[in-house]
């Protein structure tokens, strides 16, 4: 926990105050005691939009998802995915990215993207899917 807490320190996703500066101190509360102040779901849109354009899609999902734009964290998702799949693609490793390939196809039909979910059945040769994909688009 503490990697994350320090990155979202950095990226200014949360502002973090000891117990002390919110109220007095309780007895038995210790002086590390911390208190986050919620981001807002439109703070979470923006820096899902951030780390989106900068091809940072895990963390751009886990934004979207705290914004509640599941359409769109399954997209980021999709697109990790994806990268993933050439990766393996590239070092020879075809079962490995077929599935990631199946992985991303989901992910794209829960993003309601249903042509490109289409495309990555296809070179999975899963074609009877694809066709139902796109009957749903």
């Amino acid at each position: 926990r503490r990697p994350m807490l320090e990155y979202f320190q950095s990226r200014r996703f949360v502002n973090v105050v000891t117990s002390n500066d919110v109220m007095s101190r309780e007895e038995g509360a210790s002086s590390s005691s911390q208190i986050f102040a919620a981001s807002s779901p439109k703070q979470w849109e923006k820096k899902g939009y951030y780390f989106l354009k900068h091809r940072l899609f895990r963390p751009a999902a886990a934004c979207f998802d705290q914004a509640g734009m599941k359409e769109k964290r399954h997209y980021c998702l999709s697109k990790l995915c994806l990268k993933e799949a050439l990766d393996n693609e590239k070092q020879g490793m075809k079962m490995e990215s077929r599935e990631k390939l199946m992985e991303a196809a989901s992910h794209l039909v829960q993003a309601e993207k249903f042509k490109i979910a289409a495309e990555c059945l296809m070179k999975c040769n899963q074609k009877d899917l694809a066709a139902n994909v796109l009957e749903r688009g």
